[in-house]
């Protein structure tokens, strides 16, 4: 009978074994790999949001021209804009949603030569929020305005 004798101790041969290196190396590179890609969803949303709120802002503006054509005084011309242009704007805006429009401002300016809409938007409690504050960037309201010579 032969007897087997080995050159190393089996914990060295243990310990010189690379099979799992690739493990470790993923297991140390993934929370950074997860966090870029968190910040880049949570960025893409913030632009997003703001890009829909922009374009609210000025949608609202150019249809305030169908109130201004009628004589409305600016505060009712506001009012209307937020009962019935709002509802129906936010239904092709992805991003956006009349229950978190959170002000209307209308202005006359120049002698009711210009008009301007701005409106602020809560995004407080919102993914894109959510996701913000797991990067450590906050941002719980934005605001958009356009302004229309007439």
């Amino acid at each position: 009978m032969f007897l087997h004798i080995h050159k190393h101790p089996p914990i060295q041969r243990f310990l010189r074994r690379e099979d799992g290196s690739i493990s470790v190396e993923f297991a140390i590179l993934f929370p950074g790999i997860l966090l870029v890609c968190l910040s880049m969803a949570a960025i893409a949303m913030y632009f997003a949001t703001l890009s829909d709120v922009q374009h609210l802002a000025s949608d609202m503006t150019r249809l305030s021209l169908t109130y201004v054509d009628r004589a409305f005084p600016i505060d009712q011309i506001c009012l209307s804009l937020q009962s019935d242009v709002l509802p129906k704007l936010v239904e092709g805006l992805p991003f956006v949603t009349a229950e978190r429009v959170s002000d209307v401002i209308c202005h006359s300016q120049d002698a009711g030569r210009s008009i301007m809409v701005a409106i602020t938007y809560d995004l407080s409690e919102t993914l894109a929020h959510r996701l913000g504050t797991l990067i450590g960037f906050s941002v719980t309201e934005m605001s958009g305005s356009a302004e229309m010579l007439l």
